[in-house]
């Protein structure tokens, strides 16, 4: 028994249009992973800041607060608020807690009680030193000197190393001489740049980068996919083409 043949199938064509868009799906697919290469950003500056709220009392033994940039639990540098009821002395200082470590100074011998603004980098006036004065009794007349006897929101000016490489940060504090022989120091926030050598601006949190990265969100698949097909040239270029 013969069985009846059967027409041989047409080949179905896909309309000009669709084949096109078709096309530039498949090219936009292979592309994507290029494309999101070609728009990562590099690695850029960032600021790592620390609120905190801390009273530093006064102490005779000189201990102080230690001032951890980077919060990895070691101090990189001491904050001692020392003063004396037998001598009436006064005195508060800020020391590195590392060779390497150094403090900006105001060029007579203290630290420098910054306000908010000023570039900390590689031109600032830094100097190793064991320590920095803030502010002081000035003995025989018992007056309270120094760049930090009255200061109100004053940024300490760092310099440290972190594994070998320059980082620089500020320290925020308010100093009062309430009395010849005590002072009431209080520490608000300090903050360090993450990019070794990058200088950064006393008071600057990073919240400027936040609200840029939220402002400036990652293109969508479809624009990265478009990037790609631009990536590709003049192949990537004709699937996007309407012309029949």
């Amino acid at each position: 028994m013969q069985h009846a043949s059967r027409p041989p199938r047409k080949s179905f064509q896909f309309p000009s249009k669709l084949h096109k868009n078709l096309n530039a799906y498949a090219l936009g697919a292979t592309a994507a992973g290029v494309a999101a290469l070609a728009i990562v950003p590099s690695a850029a500056a960032e600021i790592v800041y620390t609120p905190i709220h801390h009273q530093i009392l006064p102490n005779r033994g000189g201990t102080g607060f230690s001032l951890d940039l980077t919060n990895h639990g070691a101090g990189d540098f001491l904050i001692v608020n020392f003063y004396s009821t037998t001598s009436a002395i006064l005195n508060v200082w800020v020391s590195p807690a590392h060779a390497g470590n150094e403090v900006f100074s105001n060029g007579v011998g203290y630290a420098a009680a910054i306000p908010a603004g000023v570039t900390v980098g590689s031109g600032g006036r830094f100097h190793p030193a064991q320590s920095w004065g803030m502010a002081n009794d000035d003995f025989p007349s018992d007056n309270c000197q120094g760049p930090w006897k009255e200061a109100r929101d004053k940024y300490l000016g760092l310099k440290f190393e972190i594994n070998g490489e320059v980082h620089f940060g500020w320290a925020r504090l308010s100093v009062t001489c309430f009395t010849t022989s005590a002072a009431k120091v209080l520490i608000t926030g300090y903050a360090y740049e993450t990019v070794a050598g990058a200088s950064i601006l006393t008071g600057d949190t990073g919240a400027a980068q936040e609200r840029a990265s939220s402002e400036n969100p990652a293109p969508s698949f479809a624009r990265r996919a478009h990037l790609g097909l631009l990536a590709l040239g003049s192949s990537g270029m004709a699937a996007w083409r309407s012309d029949d």
